[in-house]
């Protein structure tokens, strides 16, 4: 008896692998990032440029091989000589690559203290955990992924596998949230070229075309009360105003013997005044009391 396994029932991880269609693994890659989505070429465009160590695409043998000694195609005695010396070998007929011993070691080796200490060696544990996931259907990372006996390994391997599906979905969620940033941006600047057209638009007209009108106050005899009256245009007198050191005051003393008196200048904008424009009801009239006018010939003072 030879030894040797079936190939037709124990091919090998990379026969396995191979067996999946390139493309169609990549492009599955890409669409399930994280399940199905409907992310932004963009994105994926993106992310595949970073160059990541690891994509969805990547072999569970280059993972689990990464910094370490591949071992798969190693002759038996090879691989006794290389870890535990010349003192043991096997018979030619049963000097087989290690890929193929793992289907049945102790068909090789009867010492059972020697096996003991092969499976407890690093390489030998992630070689066996490789050939169960190939035997699980398990070649890409995207099937890790969705693999639901992750347990059938050893902690190593499974630290090793799902420590690159982390970095891409830290890689994934930090592309992402750039993109989100940048079309926040894009949007931020879009609104604000519109507004500013849609200001700019009826701007100048909005102020030049404003119109006057005022309220005058003055007491009627006839009735013993004081009356408002409403005209267009600027009031025929304006308040008066004495300084005071380094401000104006109201002049009461020239007002009483002016009547009607002014009690409010109204300055409306058919348009709406451009600083209300943001809101839905445009302001269109602007209130002028005499404090107001009062402060407007302090600052108007100061220009």
């Amino acid at each position: 008896m030879s030894g040797r396994p079936e190939k037709g029932i124990y091919g090998n991880e990379e026969g396995q692998a191979s067996a999946v269609p390139q493309g169609d693994s990549r492009k599955r890659a890409r669409l399930d990032l994280e399940g199905d989505t409907d992310q932004p070429a963009a994105t994926l465009i993106r992310v595949e440029k970073a160059q990541l160590q690891w994509t969805m695409c990547s072999t569970v043998r280059d993972i689990l091989l990464d910094g370490e000694t591949d071992i798969s195609k190693m002759k038996l005695n090879d691989f006794l000589r290389k870890y535990f010396g010349s003192r043991e070998a096997v018979e030619e007929e049963q000097n087989l690559e290690m890929w193929d011993f793992l289907k049945s070691p102790d068909a090789y080796i009867k010492d059972q203290q020697l096996l003991e200490e092969i499976s407890n060696l690093k390489d030998y544990k992630l070689l066996t955990d490789r050939r169960k996931l190939a035997e699980g259907g398990v070649h890409y990372l995207e099937h890790w992924r969705d693999f639901k006996e992750k347990d059938i390994v050893t902690p190593l391997t499974r630290k090793k596998l799902n420590d690159a599906l982390t970095q891409i979905q830290k890689e994934v969620a930090r592309w992402e949230a750039e993109e989100r940033a940048k079309r926040r941006a894009e949007e931020d600047v879009r609104q604000d070229t519109e507004e500013k057209t849609t200001k700019m638009e009826g701007f100048y007209e909005s102020v030049y075309d404003a119109k006057w009108g005022h309220v005058l106050g003055f007491y009627d005899d006839k009735i013993w009360e004081d009356r408002m009256e409403v005209h267009e245009g600027k009031p025929p007198q304006s308040w008066t105003y004495k300084k005071e050191g380094l401000t104006f005051e109201k002049d009461d003393g020239v007002e009483q013997f002016s009547p009607p008196r002014p009690r409010l200048m109204v300055l409306t904008s058919d348009k709406g005044w451009p600083y209300s424009w943001r809101e839905n009801k445009p302001i269109v009239d602007c209130y002028v009391n005499c404090e107001v006018d009062r402060v407007w010939q302090i600052v108007e003072r100061d220009l």
